[in-house]
């Protein structure tokens, strides 16, 4: 199976997908259930909305410290990623159009870096949780667009739950974009302690 192109590459990252990970979107909708009964001001929009450009600021800052240390091309998409949904969420005029705009564009700048790219996105330690980022964004837009009326418990009836469901399914995906970049730290410590542990040092010579 050929997994250098987009198609076959996405079939690797199935069959390395953490799916344990999935196990997270029913623990999230058990919280906004809960929420919705116990404590409502965990699923209003100004609460994550408020949170939202922290989280994604932080995860700016630490892929900009990233890029700087190590000038890898996937690195630097996926800084322009953050940068486009921290803009999305700061809501001034423009930028939360500006996403669409912006998505397009980085698809197609990852298309032409394809071959820079591939090698760092086969199965590397970051991709699952990129790929269920990805995937949570995914169903939070799904629930904004009213895709599980009629087979949500309150999605119907309630916008508090709707909107929280929304808001929360949006967070743990920011949430999980930063924790790729904290992870990518990580990985390059992990790196660096078996190069030096695989390193054979010269002998001190005599003074003799």
């Amino acid at each position: 199976m050929d997994t250098t192109n987009p198609p076959g590459l996405i079939r690797r990252w199935l069959g390395c997908f953490r799916w344990e990970l999935c196990l997270i979107w029913p623990v999230i909708l058990a919280f906004v259930y809960a929420g919705f009964f116990v404590h409502s001001r965990l699923l209003s929009k100004g609460f994550h909305e408020v949170a939202a450009p922290a989280i994604l600021g932080a995860a700016v800052v630490v892929m900009f410290v990233r890029w700087l240390g190590e000038r890898q091309p996937l690195v630097l998409i996926l800084l322009a990623l953050d940068v486009a949904f921290f803009c999305r969420e700061l809501h001034f005029k423009g930028t939360s159009m500006g996403v669409y705009v912006a998505l397009p564009l980085i698809g197609i700048w990852t298309l032409l870096w394809w071959r820079n790219i591939r090698d760092d996105l086969r199965c590397s330690g970051t991709t699952p949780y990129l790929f269920f980022g990805f995937m949570t964004y995914v169903l939070s837009q799904a629930v904004a667009r009213r895709a599980f009326r009629g087979i949500l418990p309150l999605e119907a009836d309630s916008d508090v739950f709707r909107t929280g469901l929304e808001e929360v399914l949006e967070n743990v995906a920011h949430l999980a974009m930063l924790f790729v970049a904290l992870r990518g730290f990580a990985r390059r410590s992990e790196d660096e302690e078996e190069e030096e542990e695989g390193s054979c040092p010269l002998p001190k010579l005599s003074e003799d």
